[in-house]
């Protein structure tokens, strides 16, 4: 600014903010194991503030956010922690979003079970079926007394099954990426006289309360005829036997006795029977 008299500078600073680059999400292993760490980063440019969110839920609380709100770790991911994940990236100028980034946490298989009939009557189906919690899904394979069967699936079955057939039936589950496993085992009978349970209750259950009934009461017989055994021979002992029954013999009246020491009652003067008859 100059006029006729002087001359002023005024300076300004000026800021010029480019717009921020695109968020993009890097994860630190792209197939996260659960119990194990995890930390996600939100790769933009220019950015003076960075957010997190996940899709349809909150954040766990036991993720943490690095000072500059960058990374996102979580020490110890479950499989509860899974989903769609983003990051936002903003300055005065600019905002932009990530794609979601999908964390599939895996898992498993957690315990393994068999569903199916295990008293089977001859000539009838054998069908049985494998499960167990797993990301991915899991392998199966079967054994029949400890005989691989090449079974790979879910379900196992034979059909017109003969009593070569009964014997114990293995399951054996294995998530392919963990490399973790778990096995379920169940003994089929094969009986002729079996009949189905219609009462809802599972079949395992009423045999395991039979079972318990049967070892009851052979207790309580055991203790009834150990008692009447005992007691009997207590009735047998010498020691109780009856006491003799004391017999008297006849003996005169007025008799006197023999003994010396009846002798020494008898009085001298007749007087004195004379007042004890009266």
């Amino acid at each position: 600014m100059q006029t006729k008299e002087t001359t002023k500078d005024v300076r300004v600073t000026l800021t010029v903010h480019e717009p921020v680059t695109k968020p993009k999400i890097t994860a630190s292993t792209p197939q996260p194991k659960e119990n194990e760490p995890l930390t996600l980063t939100c790769v933009t440019s220019h950015a003076v503030t960075i957010t997190w969110t996940r899709r349809g839920t909150s954040i766990s609380s036991g993720a943490k956010l690095s000072e500059d709100h960058k990374t996102l770790t979580f020490s110890s991911i479950t499989r509860g922690d899974s989903g769609e994940y983003q990051c936002g990236a903003q300055n005065p100028v600019s905002k932009d979003f990530s794609e979601p980034y999908a964390v599939s946490v895996l898992y498993g298989p957690d315990e393994a079970r068999i569903e199916g009939e295990v008293f089977v009557r001859p000539g009838s189906s054998i069908t049985l079926t494998c499960s167990a919690d797993s990301f991915p899904p899991p392998e199966f394979q079967w054994k029949v007394n400890d005989t691989d069967t090449g079974a790979k699936t879910s379900k196992y079955g034979v059909n017109n099954a003969e009593t070569e057939d009964q014997g114990l039936y293995t399951c054996v589950v294995r998530n392919p990426v963990t490399l973790r496993t778990a096995t379920a085992a169940v003994y089929i009978n094969m009986t002729a006289e079996f009949i189905p349970p219609r009462n809802g209750y599972s079949l395992g259950l009423i045999l395991g309360f039979a079972i318990i009934l049967a070892v009851v009461l052979i207790i309580i017989g055991s203790v009834f005829i150990c008692r009447k055994f005992m007691r009997k021979r207590l009735n047998e002992s010498p020691d109780n036997e009856p006491d003799p029954v004391p017999v008297y013999e006849n003996v005169k009246a007025g008799q006197p006795s023999e003994d010396p020491a009846y002798m020494g009652l008898q009085f001298r003067y007749e007087e004195t029977y004379t007042e004890l008859k009266v």
